[in-house]
């Protein structure tokens, strides 16, 4: 495994681990750490946020590590591992898997200069022209339908020839695609390394993204935000400064709510929801030996916990009903193997998401779907996949329906509704061009 941990506690004492001021170990136990999870290897950071130059938490095998050399850039380290894991795993009879978990485009916004210069001219257009021409882009490639309005901009958000530091907004989305960009190439290279091999026909190569674009304004109080570099420059962190460009190791810039409304295009919403702007994920599968028809779009709905029964069928292994005498949970999902092979696939079952109180169930054609704390909403996906006209008011009974299948769903996973929690402080994204308290 190589990439992005974020599956267990991490320690922090203060902020004295994140700016390396402090050489306490930043972990109570190492039970949790993919070594003792199931991997022979594994490079990456244990902790899910931090800098592209010089990460907190980078760990090798199960031992803190640093920067290999100067020019160190974590997208590129991590597709540096990869392709070594690949060339000393792959090939033979013997199968193998890897997991490769980029943190890229994930705030703080950073990438060498060069490669975010590329990019700066092309973002001055505003998000508006960028936004509109994404929505073209994706209707001509398939990826949604013509019948699918655009929703509208984020109401917080206002042309760009109103917002002051165009430059700056411009900025921020370079430094974004340089990320993605650093992305790409890495993926490229896998695939070309797996082609070396000669095994590129028979291995399943499976792409996806995380959750929706986040809208989120980066705050210097935040917990896992260092205040200082590891050579003890001080931090510039949040996106009020409009004289400091993301980009460097000593700048923490997210790239807020008009850029993730184009990164979103042509959803509503954002990661925590489970509007579409919060949970649709592009997702590639690569293996021509059983994919035949490539380069086909499927409008077939997966999920995420589809992964583990469609791994199990392919290899032709038996999920296990227990572990050290005591009885696990059955798989969630389903396999999707029939949709890789160009078959349609039965879904009969729901789907359920819940995050932060935002919460939904997908069944045919209907969603049902609420913004903490706000009503139930209905939309038909077949038609309305942007959810723009909320069917609750003239459908109560499939209200009903699916109302009753998410509160069973809910009460047997544990669902725990935040009016029922502590109370916790909430940061809100300000709008455009103004601070948040």
């Amino acid at each position: 495994m190589v990439g992005k941990w974020h599956l267990c506690h991490i320690y922090f004492d203060g902020k004295k681990q994140l700016n390396f001021e402090s050489d306490e170990p930043f972990w109570e136990s190492k039970a949790g750490w993919p070594m003792h999870r199931g991997f022979e290897e594994y490079y990456g950071t244990i902790h899910g946020v931090c800098s592209y130059f010089d990460p907190f938490s980078l760990v090798q095998g199960n031992k803190p590590a640093k920067p290999e050399q100067k020019d160190f850039y974590y997208t590129d380290s991590i597709s540096d591992h990869a392709v070594a894991d690949i060339d000393k795993y792959a090939g033979g009879n013997k199968p193998f898997f890897s997991y490769v978990a980029y943190t890229a485009p994930h705030w703080p916004l950073q990438a060498p200069e060069a490669d975010i210069a590329k990019y700066r001219q092309q973002y001055l257009a505003g998000w508006d022209v960028i936004r509109s021409n994404r929505y073209a882009r994706e209707i001509e490639l398939g990826v949604v339908k013509r019948d699918w309005a655009l929703s509208p901009r984020d109401p917080r958000v206002g042309p760009l020839e109103d917002v002051p530091d165009r430059e700056w907004q411009a900025n921020r989305m370079a430094t974004y695609a340089a990320m993605v960009a650093h992305l790409d190439s890495g993926v490229g290279r896998i695939m070309a390394e797996l082609k070396s091999k000669g095994i590129a026909t028979n291995t399943l190569v499976i792409f996806l993204s995380d959750n929706g674009a986040c809208d989120e304004i980066v705050h210097p109080f935040y917990y896992d935000v260092p205040s200082r570099t590891r050579g003890g420059e001080p931090i510039k962190v949040g996106d009020d400064d409009h004289a400091v460009f993301a980009g460097p190791n000593d700048v923490w810039q997210s790239y807020g709510v008009p850029w993730a409304n184009v990164s979103d295009t042509p959803f509503r919403l954002y990661k925590h929801y489970a509007h579409e702007g919060g949970i649709a994920s592009p997702f590639i599968a690569y293996w021509p030996e059983v994919i035949t028809n490539q380069g086909v779009l499927t409008d077939q709905m997966g999920h995420i916990t589809d992964l583990m029964p469609t791994l199990v069928e392919i290899a032709g292994a038996t999920y296990p009903k227990e572990f050290k005498s005591k009885p696990i949970y059955p798989m969630e999902g389903q396999s999707i193997l029939p949709a890789l092979e160009g078959q349609k696939q039965d879904r009969r079952s729901p789907i359920f998401w819940e995050h932060e109180g935002n919460r939904a169930v997908h069944l045919g054609k209907w969603k049902l779907v609420s913004k903490y704390p706000g009503p139930w909403e209905l939309y038909d996906m077949e038609t309305d996949r942007t959810e723009l006209h909320d069917l609750a008011a003239t459908n109560p009974s499939r209200v009903s329906e699916l109302v009753k299948l998410y509160d069973q769903w809910a009460d047997r996973c544990g669902v725990v509704s935040p009016d029922k929690l502590p109370r916790q402080r909430v940061i809100k994204p300000a709008p455009v061009g103004e601070s948040a308290d």
